[in-house]
Formats: C-alpha cells, sequence, structure tokens
C-alpha cells in the first residue's frame, strides 16, 4: 500500500500531528490487510527530514540512499501494539 504524500502544515511541525497522522494510516492499512493482499506499507520521503521521521517508525531503505521506503505489514501490527492500538 503506497502512500502518496502525507503532510502537515508548516505551522503546526513539531506539535506531533505528523505521528498522529501516520498512525491513523497505518491503522487503516492494517484493517484493510485482513480484507485484501497487502503486504507492506510504501512512502516517498519527500527530503531528508521526512526520510528520518518514518525511520523513526521503522520504515527501512527499498535501496541505497533511496528516498522510497517501507514497512512490512507484520512491523506495522508490532508498532500499533506498542502504541496502544
Amino acid at each position: 500500500m503506497l502512500i502518496g504524500r502525507l503532510a502537515i502544515d508548516e505551522n503546526h511541525k513539531g506539535k506531533g500531528y505528523g505521528s498522529l497522522l501516520l498512525v491513523d494510516s497505518l491503522k487503516t492499512i492494517l484493517d484493510l490487510s485482513k480484507k485484501v493482499g497487502i503486504c507492506a506499507v510504501v512512502v516517498d520521503a519527500l527530503d531528508q527530514d521526512a526520510l528520518r521521521f518514518y525511520q523513526k517508525f521503522g520504515f527501512k531503505s527499498c535501496q541505497s540512499k533511496s528516498m522510497k521506503l517501507y514497512l512490512l505489514i507484520s512491523s506495522v501490527e508490532t508498532l500499533l501494539s506498542e502504541v496502544g492500538l
């Protein structure tokens, strides 16, 4: 499942909204994965800040020096259980 773009307004950066949006998106994707064949979540990081943001949640680079990252659906499940969802 590709997350096309996940962003918040510059005025609201640093308030935790990006994390909330990502966790909510991952919960929705996990729910969908029980109905359709989703094996991973893929994102295209816009810049180095976005890359570090996704890596903080366990996303891995698809290739060396790539801005495309992935997170296996099993890791999504683990991540969500760690945050109590």
